[in-house]
């Protein structure tokens, strides 16, 4: 999965409007850098925030996305933030951060060593 879901969605009138996790708030040389931003869809006419995801390359090195999704889930405790987001790496190896139950880990994904003997 490359999202965390929101459950039940989040109706962007219940998303501050100067959020940095909006993308229309993202502008280059932002002073807030972010990770994750929120995934917009449009129901019933009105917009909502159905999943968490990554920010994408521009977003530079990877500053504290676990940090990120804990503030956000603790601002809406009435929704479920539920998935795995994979960030791919830039200088190392790649990060794996997934949300569960209002609870949110990262872990570092080691790529396995290849067999060198002959």
């Amino acid at each position: 999965m490359i999202m965390i879901i929101i459950a039940p969605p989040l109706p962007l009138t219940d998303i501050h409007p100067a959020s940095p996790h909006l993308t229309t708030n993202l502008t280059p040389g932002r002073l807030v850098p972010v990770d994750v931003v929120f995934h917009l869809d449009v129901a019933d006419g009105h917009q909502i925030a159905t999943a968490l995801k990554w920010i994408g390359p521009d977003a530079g090195e990877l500053g504290n996305p676990v940090a990120e999704v804990e503030g956000i889930i603790r601002r809406h405790p009435r929704h479920t933030f539920a998935g795995t987001i994979t960030f791919p790496a830039v200088d190392g190896e790649p990060f794996a951060m997934t949300a569960n139950d209002g609870v949110v880990t990262g872990t570092w994904q080691l790529n396995p060593r290849k067999d060198t003997r002959a």
